[in-house]
Order: structure tokens, then sequence, then C-alpha cells
């Protein structure tokens, strides 16, 4: 019965989120379509392939041949360590895929992408790379940020809310067995007591439930599963968030200021705001000021991808599979990649 009433909610939280995804992209002025004109599509008739037609026989591109790896096309390098909801593992689908796409369409080029390792030797394969940090890579110079990694504190709260170390004394707070959170909720030298669970799905579950108090993981799987559950927010961070933005070799200085000029643009226009809105709710962009007063801060630089909860990126691949793929909370089963 709670797998019935679970997977019911769930597919209810998908539709309206996709209404609310509908009608922001549909408000944006300056959304980054192209010179499609939205407004003289609708209820015309025309059809979706006529649209993607038109858009691309409009747009214009400052980027040259010798700029990119195949001519009008924008290569970018997804990186294979990442996660749900950056990257589900069963397609090219997650933030990093719909803010790649989003950039390309800005630099008038279409978009393919190819699965990376690292950034070594990444650039032989592809223009840019999602998801990175700046100081990941000497040869590597990041444009832009469209995402944050920090250790997140969960809790039944409304936005907007802030924890303090006061507030988490005597209270009890989930994380994933052997996990990094886990091992950074030691180092924060709180007062709060810890309940293990087998995976996030347990942990979130149990927050609702009123069975543990707060819930400690990585930010954006975090937020993933927290649009899943009723009446739960991110309410602070371990220490100040590093900033993943996309990758370009350093030494393409050409390419760099531009996709740099082109993120500027869709983070300025309202279209990242939508796509983040897609993948984690409302929760909102996290910075200094997220961070939690009172407690020891735990190295900001936490790999998100450590952290993030294998289970979260399983259900991604069980929902892509069901032809959603946007939200986390009905898989069983999970492994850390901590």
């Amino acid at each position: 019965m709670r797998a019935s009433t679970q997977t019911q909610r769930t597919n209810l939280r998908r539709g309206a989120l996709a209404l609310a995804c509908a009608v922001s992209l549909a408000a944006l002025p300056a959304c980054s379509l192209g010179p499609v004109d939205l407004d003289a599509l609708m209820g015309n008739g025309t059809s979706v392939a006529e649209a993607k037609a038109a858009a691309r026989a409009a747009r214009s591109t400052t980027l040259t041949a010798d700029e990119l790896h195949t001519a009008g096309t924008l290569t970018v390098g997804l990186l294979s360590s990442e996660s749900a909801p950056l990257l589900l593992s069963s397609a090219d689908e997650g933030l990093d895929v719909d803010v790649a796409y989003a950039l390309a369409d800005e630099l008038g080029v279409d978009c393919a992408f190819v699965s990376v390792t690292g950034l070594s030797d990444a650039y032989d394969a592809c223009d840019v790379v999602m998801g990175v940090r700046a100081g990941d890579d000497a040869d590597t110079a990041v444009a832009g940020s469209y995402a944050e990694d920090a250790m997140a504190l969960f809790s039944r709260a409304s936005s907007g809310t802030k924890a303090t170390a006061a507030d988490l004394a005597g209270k009890t707070v989930g994380v994933q067995a052997g996990s990094v959170s886990q091992r950074a909720l030691a180092s924060a030298g709180t007062q709060a007591a810890e309940q293990d669970f087998t995976n996030l799905n347990e942990a979130f579950a149990a927050l609702e439930a009123g069975t543990v108090d707060y819930v400690l993981c990585g930010a954006y799987p975090g937020g993933y599963l927290a649009a899943v559950y009723d009446g739960i927010s991110c309410v602070g961070t371990l220490a100040q968030p590093a900033y993943l933005g996309v990758g370009v070799k350093a030494e393409n200085n050409t390419l760099f200021s531009k996709v740099l000029e082109a993120m500027d643009v869709v983070s300025s226009n309202g279209v990242l705001d939508v796509l983040r809105g897609r993948w984690v709710g409302g929760m909102s962009r996290l910075d200094t000021t997220s961070v939690i007063d009172g407690i020891q801060q735990v190295d900001a630089n936490v790999d998100e991808q450590a952290d993030a909860d294998a289970e979260a990126d399983a259900d991604a691949e069980a929902d892509a599979d069901a032809g959603a793929g946007t939200e986390a909370g009905t898989a069983s089963t999970s492994t850390d990649a901590a």
C-alpha cells in the first residue's frame, strides 16, 4: 500500500512539475529557444519538428569550424562518474544535459554528447565538459556555474528556513550508511544523534514520517528527492558550496569566451532557473549564506558523486524506462559510491 501511494504521489508531482516548467518557459521573454516566436507558433498547427526546423534554419552562430570537433555541433562531454539529478545513468538525461542543450542553443549550434571518464584527455573527444569545478584540472577553464556541490541538511521545514547548530542539539540526523555524509556528520561537531539507513529513500521516508529530524546528504541528490516528499526542504549546508560549471580547454580562449557569454545569457534570462526547477524543485541556489552557523565546517570540495545516493540514480533509471525520468523516490535498493 505504501508503494502504491508513493507511486501515485510521485506521478502527481511529475504532472505538476511538468506543468510548472511549461508555464515558466512560456513566460520567459528571452527564453533561449532560438529565433522561433513561441506566441506565433501556439495554436497555428505547427508541429514540433517544423518548429525545430524553423529554429535551425534561422539561427546564426559565431563559432567557427576550427573551434569545434564537428562543424555546427557542440560536442559535450558527460562525466561517467556523475549521478542523478545531474546525469541519469539510463540515458542522456539530467540537469547536465538540459544545460548543455540550452548552451548549444544560445551558441546557435546543434548538441551531441560523449561519455568521458575524466578531464585529462576529455578534450580529445569533446569541446566542453559539464559539471566541472574550478581547480579540478589545471588545463581546464570553467565557464559559468549552474549547480552547487555541498553536504546539505534537509528537514520538515518551509522553504527559506535555515538551521543552526543549536537546532541540531539533541536531534536525530539520518544518513546513508558508509557514505561521505556519514563521515561529514561525524566531523561537523554537532550534538545530534546519527541514524543510519541503507539508502536515501529510506532516510527521506523516515524524515517525512517524523522518525528522524534531519537528513544529511549531497545537496542535489537531496533536492531531487525532496521534490517527491511532502514538506521537506534544504535548511543549510555544512560548508561553503563549490560551484559546477562548463569546462573548456584552458588554451582555447576564443571558445571559452563564447561559452562564458552564452552561460551568462542562460543564467540571466531565467532559463537556468527553469531547468534547475525541473530537477531540484524549489530548492534555492546555495552560497556562503547557506552555511549552518555554529558547526565545524566540513571540506566544501566534497565530490557530489561520492555522496550521491546510487539508489536515487537507480530510481531515475527506472523512471526513465517508464517515460518520466525526472524524479526519484521509489527505488528500494542502493549502494553508496563512497
